[in-house]
């Protein structure tokens, strides 16, 4: 008896050792497809994005129309995957990131294949208001503040098929830093591993006023840089280029010229 005690005592103890190693080792995230974020809204008319500006496959002006689709493209062939994050950035402020933001993001979210989530880290502007966002509607800084621990509630639906925005949040600031701190770094890496077949279009402040848009390409696969003709030099591009991480900066969008051109 005392022999059979012994054995059944050691497995015992062997099968709690065994569950605790599996319990220690870390749980693999499986890719799900999106929810519907905080709100579900109907789908804008062609007519509403028209008057938003917003790209979309019928709209009227085929040039707009096709300079995104274009850049579109551009991202996939440099990125190698439609399942890529990318950052939008301006050499100054107001040069059109978050025009050429949003709009990429919309012809992302137009290729029903996958989905797209559109993250506003650029807090002077105020692009997505008209969208559903406000300072009082929960985003990015009540993540990172730790007040928030889900994204998915935090995704704003604007109204846009297969597109979800990601907004600045309650406590934004251009005078407090939250893109260095650890939490900033694992939201990115959440949004990239918890959904499947997503795109990451991220509205990054101004190159040549933040330090920022470095630090969030960082955590991107490439990055965009928006040229505003006629308002940045040649040397502020240089430098605007030059403040990126080497290797990150797949072309650049010239904004406001009569015809578009993408430089990559």
């Amino acid at each position: 008896m005392d022999i059979i005690k012994e054995a059944v005592l050691r497995i015992d103890r062997d099968s709690g050792r065994r569950i605790e190693e599996q319990a220690s080792q870390p749980v693999p995230v499986v890719p799900r497809r999106f929810t519907a974020g905080r709100s579900t809204q109907q789908v804008l008319t062609p007519e509403e994005l028209a008057a938003k500006r917003i790209y979309h496959s019928s709209m009227r002006d085929e040039r707009v129309h096709d300079a995104f689709t274009n850049l579109r493209t551009h991202v996939i062939q440099r990125t190698g995957n439609r399942s890529c994050s990318i950052v939008v950035s301006a050499v100054v402020a107001g040069g059109g990131a978050s025009f050429v933001a949003l709009n990429l993001a919309a012809a992302f979210a137009s290729d029903t294949s996958g989905f797209t989530v559109l993250v506003d880290c650029n807090f002077a502007g105020s692009r997505y208001r008209d969208l559903g966002d406000s300072e009082s509607t929960p985003g990015i800084t009540d993540y990172v503040d730790g007040a928030a621990t889900s994204i998915d509630e935090l995704l704003i639906d604007v109204g846009i098929a297969n597109l979800r925005l990601l907004g600045g949040g309650t406590g934004r600031s251009t005078q407090r830093e939250y893109f260095t701190r650890p939490r900033a770094q694992k939201m990115f890496a959440e949004l990239a591993s918890q959904y499947e077949d997503c795109t990451v279009v991220v509205d990054a402040p101004p190159a040549l006023v933040s330090a920022n848009a470095n630090v969030l390409a960082k955590y991107c696969d490439a990055a965009l840089l928006v040229v505003p003709y006629g308002r940045s030099t040649q040397q502020d591009a240089r430098v605007a280029i030059r403040s990126l991480p080497p290797g990150k900066l797949i072309g650049s969008v010239f904004n406001d010229v009569p015809h578009w051109h993408i430089a990559g």
